[in-house]
């Protein structure tokens, strides 16, 4: 008896193994997919600026790395903190010259890991957009401004199109990675629930004609895991809008069993059996078990870096 319509995903032309270098980039999706990369292991670097969620807040990122000068003048000072409307809020400085070194080393750490990227994983979240007023540029993040300094807007299919293919010809200009594109499955309720499902729908189909235009690139189908796989409330946070763990596991199941060659998923099992038994803390107060205990995982880690030497256990 079939309980669910499984989605296949098919094998990129070469696996990938712990000697590829990935890059994450998008909404917070994408950070749980790097999340995984970072806990087995892997060479990952993800959301260099924060999240972002909007094509064109990536698109802008991307003109950064294309040497396009950062805009100081979207910078904005909340309790004390300088922070850019074009990235998120985790950038951060004390003076508007601190924040533009902050966001210049984050650029310049990016353009040089990309120069050893074997794939970028981009993760859109939204179609709608906020665009500032007083300079017409779309925002990452209003960082708290009063909403009446901008004008919120649902972008059309064809104008996410032309910024998605402009994200890939710089990014092709600094890397020769294989370049996915995903569509987050959280759903942005304070759009609205109808808005949201439009929203997604503006994203999807940009992707796809985006998809069949480059060799390059290719789609990750995490949205149609959870919602036509999974398809139950169950796999959501309490708020019903977020994944859960279970969730995110599932699609980092399928991920990984496409994605990786078979010696790198019998690395990865060992990985996170000791990724468990560090978790773990020997129950007794005595010195003995506990010496014993850091010494039998120092000995798994180094058998699992004799195994596979381009592991990150730290």
């Amino acid at each position: 008896m079939k309980l669910s319509t499984p989605i296949s995903l098919q094998s990129p032309d070469s696996l990938y193994t712990y000697g590829s270098n990935f890059l994450n980039l998008g909404s917070c999706f994408a950070s749980n997919l790097a999340n995984k990369l970072d806990y087995f292991g892997f060479t990952s670097l993800q959301n260099p600026i924060g999240v972002l969620f909007h094509p064109f807040a990536i698109n802008q990122f991307c003109k950064w790395l294309d040497n396009e000068s950062i805009d100081e003048k979207l910078f904005v000072k909340d309790q004390g903190i300088w922070k850019s409307m074009q990235a998120h809020s985790c950038m951060q400085g004390e003076t508007s010259e601190e924040l533009l070194h902050v966001l210049q080393d984050a650029v310049e750490s990016t353009r040089n890991y990309l120069a050893k990227t074997d794939a970028v994983f981009i993760t859109f979240g939204t179609a709608f957009s906020y665009q500032h007023l007083f300079s017409s540029k779309y925002v990452a993040n209003c960082q708290k401004q009063n909403a009446s300094l901008f004008d919120k807007k649902l972008i059309g299919i064809q104008a996410l199109i032309e910024a998605i293919n402009e994200t890939i010809q710089i990014l092709s200009k600094h890397t020769k990675a294989k370049i996915y594109f995903s569509l987050s499955p959280v759903r942005h309720l304070k759009d609205g629930l109808v808005e949201n499902n439009l929203s997604k729908a503006h994203l999807l189909a940009a992707i796809h004609q985006v998809v069949e235009q480059h060799k390059v690139v290719s789609y990750l189908p995490a949205y149609e895991f959870v919602l036509d796989e999974l398809r139950d409330y169950r796999f959501y946070d309490r708020d019903l809008l977020h994944p859960n763990q279970l969730a995110i596991d599932f699609v980092w199941e399928k991920f990984s069993e496409a994605y990786f060659d078979e010696l790198t998923k019998q690395v990865m099992k060992k990985v996170d059996k000791f990724k468990r038994l560090s978790a773990h803390r020997p129950m007794q107060k005595n010195k003995a078990l506990h010496l014993a205990h850091f010494a039998k995982l120092e000995s798994h880690k180094e058998e699992l870096l004799a195994l596979e030497p381009k592991l990150k256990l730290d």
